[in-house]
């Protein structure tokens, strides 16, 4: 859950300071603003979700072609995570048979779903021992319901989309399910979500990906986004707390100064994106290392 802090970052911020992304407008030659071009939401949030939705879907249809994949998406997904998500996923997956069901809270666009799908496919095309994906499932707010269904419907799994308090409430065996907390994503989209980390943890599933924005301060830190809304990122520290509390092995990665652009400058405690994944498989992922639980 992203937790709406109650005040700026600064006393001496004017209250009607408005943020806005968008881009200045010069006449050729002058180095004088002309204008100032303020950016849509769909622009900034939707397009780029569309985008790369449709781009994944074009990788699927030539999965042999794996040099052109890995580098034209390293350009394409700054600020989504959605490799590295997927990658957890794809990789918490393993071990739990032969078909998984992905669940992911505030999925937006269903990015992550669209790329476990390439990931499994391409395991297949190597014979590996990757499952397959019968089914990607969206939690969160009734807003994305129609587009998510209507975005993944028919496109290579069976698909569903429910509230957070129905996911988290509900007695489904989800030992085959991997289960993803994609607190990155409803930050970018402004979405508050429902499911905190805590929630999150207690819920009993064959596999968990967890993608946080995160402070390395010693305690939760107010930033402020470029479209102006005010967050509190919890500490580093208190997450990996949270981890080892669960009596899982769980493995984390942390990227240092993660789409640094989002945020406003303000001078406080750095900040990254905190991946970490528990499931059947012990061996570690690349990049990851494991949190010794506490027994």
């Amino acid at each position: 859950m992203i937790v709406e802090a109650e005040q700026g970052l600064k006393a001496d911020v004017p209250a009607a300071l408005k943020w806005c992304v968008g881009k200045f407008v010069y006449v050729r030659g002058s180095e004088l603003p002309l204008h100032f071009m303020e950016l849509k939401r769909f622009i900034i949030d939707d397009a780029i979700d569309y985008s790369h939705l449709f781009y994944l879907r074009a990788l699927r249809a030539r999965l042999d072609d794996s040099a052109y994949l890995d580098n034209v998406l390293r350009k394409w997904m700054d600020g989504t995570a959605v490799q590295a998500i997927a990658e957890a996923a794809a990789h918490a997956a393993t071990g739990l048979g032969e078909s998984i069901v992905l669940g992911e809270f505030s999925p937006g666009a269903g990015l992550t779903g669209e790329y476990v799908k390439l990931l499994l496919e391409r395991g297949a095309s190597d014979r590996s021992a990757l499952p397959t994906l019968i089914r990607y499932e969206g939690y969160g707010v009734p807003a994305y319901h129609n587009r998510f269904e209507i975005l993944h419907r028919g496109a290579g799994c069976d698909v569903a989309y429910c509230g957070e308090n129905e996911a988290v409430a509900s007695g489904v065996d989800r030992s085959r399910h991997v289960l993803v907390l994609n607190q990155n994503q409803s930050l970018r989209m402004d979405d508050p979500g429902g499911c905190s980390l805590n929630d999150f943890l207690a819920l009993h599933s064959g596999g968990k990906v967890i993608a946080l924005r995160v402070t390395l301060g010693e305690a939760t830190a107010a930033h402020t986004t470029v479209k102006g809304r005010v967050i509190e990122l919890p500490a580093m520290s208190a997450v990996l707390t949270a981890l080892r509390s669960t009596g899982q092995a769980w493995h984390t990665r942390l990227v240092h100064g993660f789409d640094e652009g989002f945020l406003i400058p303000d001078g406080g405690e750095a900040c990254g994106l905190l991946i970490g994944y528990v499931g059947v498989l012990q061996a570690p992922l690349g990049k990851f290392a494991q949190v010794p639980p506490n027994r």
